[in-house]
């Protein structure tokens, strides 16, 4: 159904039990379908990025889902009701996003590296860019790219993985 390359799929099960299983693609022809699980209908076609989606990711314990794109923006989107909830700017393509449910935060990964928006506040509270490690990359002048992301089970250490071919380890630090 999609008129282009998949390049995401996500499940959806509503813990609450309001809403059927979902699985939700994301594709380079600029779309995000959500699909009934048990039938394989579709049930919501999503459109409002301008380059191909590259990521989407579904908040734990919501139906609120984040797509990133190579147009430097993140949507949000309500999967049940199939509506847009708004859009974030992030000044460089999107190669990853995570929620981080602990703190109300959607991580994104750029190819300028990593940005944290908080939701509640409708702002981006940290921007975190890399320094090369390898020797031979130590007079690299660009930006190097976060491609991937992941949290630990606790949301207390994200796992992002850079196009230097490294994978650097954040914490989060409690704050009084």
């Amino acid at each position: 159904m999609h008129n282009d390359w998949v390049s995401c799929v996500k499940f959806f099960t509503d813990e609450q039990g309001k809403a059927q299983p979902m699985v939700v693609s994301a594709s380079y022809d600029k779309t995000i379908k959500v699909w009934n699980n048990n039938t394989m209908q579709l049930m919501h076609t999503f459109v409002g990025h301008k380059n191909m989606i590259t990521c989407i990711d579904i908040a734990p314990s919501a139906a609120y889902m984040a797509s990133g794109s190579k147009d430097c923006s993140a949507i949000l989107w309500n999967l049940i009701e199939g509506k847009y909830l708004g859009k974030i700017d992030a000044d460089a393509p999107i190669n990853a996003l995570c929620f981080c449910s602990k703190k109300y935060w959607l991580i994104i990964g750029t190819d300028k590296g990593i940005q944290v928006w908080d939701l509640p506040n409708r702002e981006f509270i940290a921007n975190l860019t890399v320094e090369p490690i390898a020797a031979n990359l130590k007079t690299m002048k660009k930006n190097i790219a976060c491609l991937c992301l992941g949290w630990n089970e606790s949301n207390t250490t994200l796992f992002a993985g850079f196009a230097d071919g490294y994978i650097r380890v954040f914490k989060i630090i409690k704050s009084d």
